[in-house]
């Protein structure tokens, strides 16, 4: 979901915030099973990233993290950041865009 302010998009703590709770509201629910953040953003700290999944996480808000377009080093930087804060989130999924395959013939 993204508008024109200059906090409706990338990873800060506003954002995700405000984007979980209007995935939530969407379809009425009070959870989500797998939350996705896409793309990796390079202006946002990713310890403040984290740690607002992780407080989704705690509030029972968001099951499971996921990151869709993040390279192995950036997934691995977040699974060290993840391990020395302690915290309970953990990216479970990874969606890669990669080349698709070509199609059989």
């Amino acid at each position: 979901m993204h508008t024109d302010g200059p906090n409706d998009r990338g990873l800060s703590r506003k954002h995700i915030m405000e984007s979980c709770e209007a995935s939530l509201r969407r379809p009425r629910t009070d959870c989500i099973d797998l939350y996705q953040a896409h793309r990796f953003d390079e202006t946002t700290l990713l310890e403040e990233a984290l740690i607002a999944f992780d407080d989704l996480v705690r509030q029972g808000k968001v099951l499971y993290l996921g990151v869709s377009e993040w390279t192995a080093p950036q997934i691995e930087s977040a699974l060290t950041v993840i391990r020395e804060l302690g915290l309970r989130s953990r990216i479970i999924a990874n969606q890669s865009t990669g080349i698709p395959p070509k199609p059989p013939r």
